[in-house]
């Protein structure tokens, strides 16, 4: 067949999410996988797991699995369905910690500079 179909006797269009070379071939474009190159793709959660090829079921790293729905070792799943790197998250919960800190002092030195410029200015206006 031509190419933006796919199909060995018919010429049928290329589904949402494929690129058809011609043949009976069906790639799978960014954001969507497949089994094979007869197989028609489906989409990923997240999208970019799934980076599209003409080598299929491939996932970007640390997905793995049908439609990269799973995270690879020393990897965890995110509420939005991402696959992080287990140390990253625990320099993100250092950098927490560090900008509640300067958070924290920050708001201290401000309590003490305003109290001493409050009390001040109220001891030039009395005398």
């Amino acid at each position: 067949s031509l190419p933006g179909f796919y199909g060995t006797d018919t010429c049928i269009p290329c589904p949402e999410g494929g690129y058809c070379p011609g043949g009976n071939r069906i790639w799978a474009l960014p954001g969507f996988w497949n089994d094979n190159e007869k197989s028609v793709p489906a989409a990923c959660n997240p999208p970019r797991a799934c980076p599209g090829s003409n080598v299929t079921s491939v996932c970007e790293y640390g997905y793995e699995g049908r439609y990269c729905g799973e995270c690879i070792d020393a990897y965890y799943r995110t509420t939005s369905y991402e696959c992080m790197n287990c140390e990253d998250a625990s320099d993100s919960g250092l950098y927490f910690v560090i900008i509640a800190a300067v958070v924290f002092f920050g708001l201290i030195t401000l309590a003490v500079v305003s109290k001493f410029f409050f009390s001040f200015e109220m001891n030039s206006y009395f005398l």
